[in-house]
Parts: structure tokens; sequence; C-alpha cells
């Protein structure tokens, strides 16, 4: 057995376990666009960032005998926010504006049924293949903030960009480990 120090095995670990992970491998994709005609291949393409959320656990402190440790109790996800390149034309931007003004109408401040604007975010991570690795599902999606668009004179060769934070209700997993 290698010396779990050395160089040799920290080597033969990341090649027994396919490599390792390109961060700028992933495809979001948006279930359905409410709002709009946007597809949701246009938004895929156009997706700069994006991240796969992560999982806090909550804890109590539980006392048996004056010694205090912690428990879980619960758990949860925090918002994530997905960022978009601009096109000419604000695609991304239309597209966001239409999904929130059917989750309310700002003119009648009435708020759309969940079956309205509820929609299905998958991020999935690629390997060099472009196969999936990893995917999430964030179930009952909605953007709750859409960022500001900076622009700026000194900028002139950066292309714009929108982002936009997301919650959701549920996650779900799935770990392809295929290559």
């Amino acid at each position: 057995m290698a010396d779990e120090s050395s160089i040799d095995y920290f080597k033969s670990t990341i090649v027994s376990n396919k490599g390792f992970s390109r961060s700028h491998r992933f495809k979001v994709t948006i279930t359905d666009i409410p709002g709009g005609s946007t597809d949701s291949k246009s938004m895929s393409v156009l997706c700069e960032s994006a991240s796969i959320p992560n999982i806090n656990i909550g804890t109590s402190e539980y006392s048996l005998y004056r010694n205090k440790y912690k428990v879980p109790v619960d758990y949860s996800h925090d918002d994530i926010t997905i960022g978009f390149y601009l096109t000419g034309n604000y695609l991304v931007k239309t597209a966001l504006d239409s999904w929130v003004n059917k989750i309310i109408d700002s003119s009648k401040y009435l708020l759309s049924y969940d079956s309205e604007y509820k929609r299905t975010v998958t991020i999935e991570q690629l390997n060099e293949l472009n196969k999936t690795i990893f995917k999430v599902k964030l179930f009952d999606a909605f953007p709750i903030s859409i960022d500001a668009i900076d622009l700026s004179h000194q900028d002139q060769d950066n292309i714009s960009l929108v982002t936009a934070t997301f919650t959701y209700s549920r996650i779900e997993s799935e770990n392809k480990n295929i290559f």
C-alpha cells in the first residue's frame, strides 16, 4: 500500500476517480419558461454561471446530565444565483422580466397560481466528453430577484451580464458517475 501522504497516492486517487471535475463544464436547463416565447435551449446556451446548491443542517443543543451536544433537527438549501450573457435584443432579460410579471401582475398587484410560474431548473456538471457526471433538479423554482445590469464607458470590450436569484421548494441530486 502506498504512503497516503505521497504524491503517488495523490495521483492514483485522482486517476482512479476519473480525474478532476472542471467547473467551466456545465449546463443549466429551465423547463418551459413562463410568460414569454424564449426557449429553454437559448437560455441554456447563454448561461454564464451557476452553482450547485449547498445544504445546511440545522441543529439544536441537547443536554443529558449537563453535557450539551448538538443534534440535527432540520435541513435547508440556500437560494441560487444564475448569470446570463445578454444579447443585443436583451433576450434573457426580457424572458426573466416576463417570468416575474407572470408571478405577480404589477399593475393589479395580483399573484398568480403556483402552477403558472413555478418551474424545474436542472444544473448538470459535465465531463470533457459533455456527458453528465452530476445533476441536480430544483423543483418549483422561480426568480425572486433580477440584479441590476452594470453599464460603463470603461468596459467597452465586456459582454453585458444579468444575474437572477432563484428559490425552490425541493432538490434532487443524481450522480451519474459515467465517463
